[in-house]
């Protein structure tokens, strides 16, 4: 499922135009993106002092993409010119839905693997695309091979497409929806971490030595 990451922006000058729609995105300061997702929620109230505003925003990861948009009808095999054409591989029918129903998703040959070249008729109705490739990849998991295929969007609107384990080096940051208050709950595998309710700028880090500094509306950079 998609995750949310909730923010506020306090505009003292009522200068802050609409900004839903657009990208939030967070990165290291070696550039490299660690969370990306856009601006689904902007609630403005007035600051106590009568000068200006609080805007408390929620950005829905680019995983959300994959309910947003619903396939009308799509079969892995057609008839052209009394010729039957059908799509065997699942990486092929993974890679058809994301390019035509899912905007501005990447089906990347890169991240998108083949791991079943038999695969049965497919045909989708009336689906969400995540429910699309829910039903390719339940497809794909036959009695001879059980292993589980997995999907998701990372942070760069990629789409993963898997069997087992991903390895190591196409697996993207994370950041987690646990609720930390004073101290961290669990170190295990956090490089950093942040607590964003600290008004001091930048926020720092509290495991690494990547502060976290907001540099522009709806941008972030650690």
């Amino acid at each position: 499922c998609s995750s949310d990451l909730s923010f506020t922006i306090e505009d003292s000058t009522n200068s802050i135009k609409s900004m839903l729609g657009q990208e939030v995105i967070f990165k290291t300061t070696s550039d490299v993106v660690i969370w990306g997702g856009v601006l689904t929620e902007c609630e403005i109230t007035l600051l106590p002092s009568g000068r200006g505003r609080s805007l408390s925003c929620t950005a829905t990861a680019y995983d959300a993409w994959l309910d947003w948009k619903i396939i009308p009808v799509q079969a892995s095999q057609t008839n052209v010119d009394d010729r039957v054409r059908k799509m065997s591989k699942d990486d092929e029918m993974v890679r058809l839905i994301i390019d035509k129903f899912c905007g501005p998703i990447i089906g990347n040959t890169a991240f998108v693997n083949n791991t079943n070249s038999n695969m049965p008729t497919i045909e989708i109705l009336g689906k969400t695309v995540r429910e699309a490739l829910q039903t390719i990849a339940d497809a794909a998991t036959t009695k001879a091979d059980e292993t589980n295929r997995k999907f998701y969007v990372d942070v760069n609107k990629n789409l993963h497409y898997y069997k087992g384990t991903e390895a190591a080096n196409k697996s993207e940051f994370e950041i987690t929806n646990l609720i930390y208050t004073r101290e961290i709950l669990d170190t295990s595998g956090v490089i950093s971490f942040w607590q964003l309710s600290d008004v001091a700028s930048p926020a720092k880090d509290l495991i690494g030595g990547n502060d976290l500094t907001f540099v522009e509306i709806g941008r972030a950079h650690v």
